[in-house]
């Protein structure tokens, strides 16, 4: 995402993982974190990864080190969920979150 003075503000990528839609490399400018830009970034690749890959369903991995964001993917109602594999990472939690209603908005 580059905001209206071409400053980058937010960026990540969406692929098919196990039947979701997964969302990576989150990452918001620390400069404009805080203002909500998490949320319009996911409901943005969300929008597009669901549907290009053709499903409704999201999921993404986060560090347990970082609070702020495991509250912000709650707030928008993303759960934990147990993952079916070995994790990526130490510290690392997997969540999901079935047909979120604003994308059918």
């Amino acid at each position: 995402m580059i905001n209206d003075k071409h400053e980058f503000i937010a960026f990540g990528q969406f692929y098919l993982r196990l039947g979701h839609c997964h969302l990576g490399r989150l990452v918001v400018n620390p400069q404009h974190r805080g203002q909500g830009i998490i949320n319009q970034l996911i409901q943005q690749l969300a929008i597009k990864g669901t549907k290009t890959l053709g499903n409704t369903s999201l999921s993404l991995f986060v560090l347990t080190t970082n609070p702020s964001a495991i509250n912000a993917y709650k707030r928008l109602g993303f759960n934990e969920f147990i993952y079916p594999e070995s994790l990526p990472l130490e510290n690392c939690i997997y969540m999901t979150l079935e047909q979120p209603h604003w994308l059918n908005d």
